[in-house]
């Protein structure tokens, strides 16, 4: 005879299970024996659950101090009570330097809890780092070929949201043009615990002043911030300056950019360089000494050293020396010109009047006043000239017994100053 016994279907994932059927006779007799009276039938349970995180990566800001992890049921349904371990497990990360580590029996999961969350406490800290990985694993306490923990582990990485400020340790950074070089600082707080690079840009102002590459060259720098670097300590990087030779410039600027980095926060992202014209023009009488012959005027010129680009003023003022030939009183003249914006070796010039009553004239001309725009003026050497006028008729000769001259009138009289013969008329000569 055939017994059936129908088995109860349902998608739990349980333990195996064991009924028995039994036989008996309704009619005892003692010949008849029933043996065995019972057999035990087992129902194999074959419904798989798979247990997991649910996730594989997870990524946590340090700054946030805790990251859940999720455990759940994946797939099927659970009719059993399983009980789990988690634990973490180091990777770039280290506990207690990056994070909190756990090792402990999780709350049952059953029918009625298919989801339990971990918590892992991140350690907080101001230090700019890279970012590390750690992994959380679970596993079954009491294993059981019906439950399967996939995936058995989950990683962890630690995004480092720590920054660094970067700060100019000036509002402008002030340079000579003939240093040929900007050095431009920075300070960065607080300690990195790893290099940071940055790049710095030397670039033309939006409304340009210093142009690349006459004053300066334009061009992009790399700035490591070292590990451990102290905030009072100071990191600079240096841009080329270009001196051009040329005097009295306007003061020239250009921008100094520090370009966006992930570990870096700018406080201030553009400062400037202010570009200082220290080239000095030396001004000079183009000779020690300028001569004429009868009465009219004479010419005297300076000149310049070097290329300017503003203009100059010069003042000059005329005196007598002792030892003129003159006729009545003298009052010193004063005497103005410009040496224009442009090349050196352009002479300015004045014309001063020769009017001569005995002889020879002495004067002496002295660059009193040099003004300009801005820029550094000198007054070079020669900064003064004598200015000799000699009248046609008088002579002038070493041996004072040559000394004669007829003019053709008995008012007029030889007289001797100095070594010169001069004649002295009631009229000019």
């Amino acid at each position: 005879l055939t017994v059936d016994v129908s088995i109860v279907v349902n998608e739990l994932a349980e333990d195996d299970k064991v009924f028995s059927v039994e036989v008996s006779l309704i009619s005892p007799s003692s010949r008849i024996i029933i043996a065995p009276t019972s057999a035990q039938v087992i129902i194999i349970d074959d419904n798989n659950v798979t247990i997991g995180f649910e996730k594989q990566n997870y990524q946590v800001s340090k700054h946030l101090g805790r990251i859940p992890l999720k455990i759940q049921v994946l797939r099927g349904t659970l009719g059993r009570t399983v009980l789990l371990r988690v634990k973490t497990r180091d990777g770039s990360a280290i506990a207690s330097a990056n994070y909190i580590s756990i090792d402990y029996h999780l709350p049952a999961l059953n029918l009625s809890v298919y989801e339990l969350t971990v918590n892992v406490s991140i350690v907080v800290n101001e230090l700019a780092q890279d970012d590390k990985t750690f992994s959380v694993e679970v596993s079954l306490i009491y294993p059981s070929r019906r439950v399967i923990i996939a995936p058995t582990s989950a990683q962890v990485t630690i995004i480092d949201d720590s920054a660094i400020y970067l700060i100019p340790t000036k509002a402008a950074f002030v340079v000579r043009e003939n240093q040929n070089q900007a050095v431009v600082c920075f300070v960065a707080a607080p300690v990195a615990a790893i290099p940071v690079n940055v790049t710095v840009v030397a670039m033309e102002d939006d409304v340009p002043s210093a142009r690349s590459p006459q004053d300066f060259i334009a061009s992009s720098v790399r700035l490591t911030i070292p590990p451990n670097t102290s905030p009072q300590s100071e990191l600079c990087v240096a841009f080329t300056i270009i001196d051009n030779k040329v005097a009295l410039e306007p003061n020239k600027t250009f921008s100094i950019k520090v370009l966006p980095s992930p570990k870096v926060v700018l406080l201030k992202p553009i400062s400037h360089v202010l570009i200082v014209d220290d080239d000095a023009v030396s001004v000079n009488f183009t000779s020690s000494n300028y001569t004429s012959v009868g009465s009219g005027y004479t010419s005297v010129c300076v000149s310049k050293d070097v290329a300017t680009t503003s203009n100059i003023n010069v003042e000059m003022t005329l005196t007598s020396t002792n030892g003129s030939c003159t006729y009545g009183d003298f009052s010193p003249a004063v005497y103005s010109t410009v040496l224009v914006a442009g090349p050196a070796g352009v002479p300015a010039c004045v014309t001063v009047p020769t009017f001569l009553w005995e002889g020879r004239s002495l004067f002496r001309m002295s660059i009193t006043k040099v003004t300009t725009a801005g820029g550094i003026v000198k007054v070079g050497a020669p900064s003064s000239a004598s200015v000799s006028v000699f009248n046609a008729g008088c002579l002038e000769n070493e041996d004072i017994s040559l000394c004669h001259y007829v003019l053709g009138t008995s008012l007029c009289q030889l007289r001797v100053y100095n070594q010169l013969c001069c004649c002295t008329c009631g009229v000019m000569c």
